[in-house]
C-alpha cells in the first residue's frame, strides 16, 4: 500500500534535490525522509532513483518517473479534498441554490450580496427551474413553492397572496368577486405547481376561464394583460407592476402560495447562513407583496 508521505517525499526530493531539501521543507528529519523514500520503493517494487549518478542530484528511474508523476496527481486532489473541508468548515466552501423565478428576483440578489460580503471567497452558485419538483440531489438549499416531503427538511419563507390583474380599465378598483372571471380569457403558467393549485381552486368553485396563452416568463404574462389579452391570477412577489394593468384582490381568495427552502440531510454553515438570511427577509418580501395591489 502506497503511502502518502512516502509520495510527499518523493515529490519533494525531485524538487529540491537532496534528502536535507525535502526534509527541510516537509519538516522532517532526513532519515525520515530517507526511511520514507526506502518505504515507498519497497512498495512499489523497485527503485525510484538511478544513486549511481553523482553526488550532486539523482536521477529519477523510469520507474521513478511513474511515481511521480501519478504522486503528483493523487497529492493535488488530496490538497484539494483538505482545503474543501476546511472552507466547508469554516462556511467559505461551494452553495449551490435552487430557485424559481420570483425566488430569483426578489429574494436571492439581498440574500447572496449578504453572504458574498461575509464569505467573498465562497463559490455561490444559482440553478433555476420550475419543474414539477424540487431538486435536492444537486442543490444544497431548493426554494420552492410547496412543502418538502420527507425524509426532506424545509422552513417555510413567506406565503405570497394571488392577485388578479387585469387589463386597464376592465375592472373598477377594489376587490373583485370571483365570479367575475367566469369564461373570461386569462393567460397563465404552465399547469404545475402553484398554477396547479389555482386552477383546481378555480375548479372548485365552478369558475370556467379560457387561456389563450401560457409562458412561465412572469414578465411576459404581465405583458400580454397589459396588451389585453386577458387576465391573469399571479402570486403578488411575480408580479411586474405596470401603469396599463390594474391589480386586484379577489373574493373568496385563492389560497396562498407557500414558498419553501427545503433541503436534504444535514446542512454546511454556508447554506445554514443562507437559510437564516432567507428567514429573515420575510418582513421585506410581505412588505413588497403588499405593494403589488393597486390603490385606484
Amino acid at each position: 500500500m502506497l503511502s502518502t508521505s512516502g509520495l510527499r517525499a518523493l515529490a519533494a526530493f525531485v524538487d529540491h534535490g537532496t534528502f536535507g531539501g525535502a526534509a527541510d521543507v516537509l519538516g522532517y528529519a532526513q532519515s525520515t525522509i530517507s526511511q520514507q523514500i526506502r518505504t515507498l520503493e519497497r512498495d512499489a517494487g523497485g527503485l525510484l532513483f538511478d544513486r549511481n549518478a553523482g553526488p550532486s542530484r539523482s536521477r529519477l528511474t523510469s520507474l521513478g518517473r511513474v511515481m511521480e508523476h501519478h504522486a503528483r496527481r493523487v497529492l493535488h486532489e488530496l490538497d484539494t479534498a483538505e482545503q474543501a473541508v476546511i472552507d466547508h468548515r469554516e462556511g467559505t466552501g461551494r452553495l449551490t441554490i435552487g430557485t424559481f423565478q420570483a425566488v430569483t428576483t426578489m429574494l436571492l440578489p439581498a440574500l447572496v450580496r449578504s453572504l458574498t460580503e461575509e464569505s467573498p471567497h465562497a463559490t455561490i452558485t444559482i440553478v433555476e427551474s420550475e419543474g414539477p419538483r424540487p431538486d435536492l440531489t444537486s442543490t444544497d438549499l431548493c426554494f420552492f413553492d410547496s412543502p418538502p416531503q420527507r425524509p426532506d427538511h424545509g422552513r417555510r419563507i413567506v406565503a405570497d397572496e394571488h392577485l388578479l390583474l387585469a387589463p386597464l380599465g376592465t375592472f373598477p378598483a377594489g376587490t373583485i368577486e370571483l365570479d367575475r372571471l367566469r369564461g373570461r380569457r386569462m393567460v397563465a403558467l404552465p399547469p404545475i405547481c402553484d398554477q396547479a393549485r389555482v386552477e383546481r381552486a378555480l375548479a372548485d368553485a365552478d369558475i370556467a376561464t379560457e387561456i389563450v396563452f401560457r409562458t412561465a416568463d412572469n414578465h411576459a404574462l404581465t405583458a400580454m394583460v397589459e396588451a389585453g389579452a386577458g387576465c391573469a391570477i399571479l402570486p403578488a412577489l411575480s408580479i411586474s407592476p405596470s401603469a396599463g394593468i390594474t391589480i386586484h384582490r379577489l373574493q373568496p381568495s385563492i389560497p396562498d402560495r407557500q414558498i419553501w427552502a427545503q433541503w436534504s440531510g444535514s446542512f454546511s454553515p454556508l447554506a445554514e447562513r443562507a437559510l437564516s438570511h432567507a428567514t429573515a427577509a420575510r418582513t421585506r418580501l410581505l412588505a413588497e407583496a403588499a405593494d403589488r395591489v393597486a390603490t385606484r
